[in-house]
């Protein structure tokens, strides 16, 4: 939970606040990797970073976020953040395996339903919609990507409806 605003740091710009909040952990857990946030307000923030400092025998953790956060009514699961350590698969710490997993499944989205502003899928789908073949055969237009004729491009899903025709 946020503790207290501290709003004159000179390093922030304009309407961005830092926040001091406070974790408690064994130090027999490792070193922390992620962490999981929850916004229970009605709007949503940007959060731009996250910094733990006197970790024992790390010192300081940074977490690269820039991300808005909605409320936690919108998640299907909850928000996660990785530290700003880059891994190989193969060389991932194991406590963080699963996590990832969680989050790059989350990430692909199921294919279905029109996208939401707080979802960050990155599920790709055909361009369907191109032309507008209601009106006339004039107007049609292939769909590009998904078939042996036209194999790419593809795009980020949207879920908008396919045309009628």
């Amino acid at each position: 939970y946020l503790k207290a605003a501290i709003n004159n740091l000179p390093t922030l710009g304009d309407k961005q606040n830092a926040f001091n909040i406070e974790f408690d952990y064994d130090s027999n857990f490792g070193i922390p990797g992620a962490f999981y946030i929850k916004n229970y307000m009605s709007n949503e923030f940007l959060l731009i970073s996250l910094t733990l400092e006197d970790i024992p025998n790390v010192g300081t953790i940074h977490f690269v976020c820039n991300s808005w956060i909605y409320n936690a009514k919108n998640y299907q699961t909850d928000r996660i953040f990785f530290a700003n350590n880059t891994y190989l698969p193969s060389n991932t710490p194991s406590a963080l395996v699963y996590y990832r997993g969680l989050e790059l499944q989350t990430l692909r989205g199921n294919g279905t339903g029109e996208r939401k502003e707080w979802e960050r899928i990155y599920d790709y789908d055909v361009y369907n919609d191109l032309g507008d073949p209601d009106k006339g055969a004039d107007f049609a237009r292939p769909v590009l990507g998904g078939s042996a004729t036209y194999p790419y491009p593809r795009r980020c899903r949207t879920g908008r409806k396919p045309t009628n025709t």
